[in-house]
């Protein structure tokens, strides 16, 4: 739907009805998590890849592949975690994302 990527309320002609963007309360922060490798992916090829795509070093993808849960990233708004977490899952991670507590 081009009303979440592009912030755009956007009428659908057939159907009548009227999409609108969701914002995210900016307060409402969320992480990223890294939990290990998908069923059917190379160990070896998705942390190549990953590394590839986010720059990571060598020592780094070990310690996120080593991990039972590795927090990638934090303080993201809800779109920009989900983008994450989508460009993870394809790369073979298994990943989630979740709101972070407010202190």
């Amino acid at each position: 739907m081009v009303s979440l990527p592009l912030g755009l309320t956007v009428l659908d002609e057939q159907t009548g009805e009227i999409h609108r963007p969701f914002i995210s309360d900016p307060r409402n922060t969320y992480r990223i998590m890294v939990n290990g490798i998908a069923p059917g992916f190379d160990k070896n090829k998705v942390m190549a890849d990953v590394g590839r795509v986010f720059k990571a070093s060598d020592e780094l993808l070990l310690e996120i592949f080593s991990s039972r849960a590795f927090k990638v990233k934090g303080g993201l708004d809800l779109l920009t975690a989900q983008i994450y977490q989508a460009t993870l899952t394809k790369l073979g991670c298994k990943s989630n994302y979740g709101p972070e507590k407010r202190l």
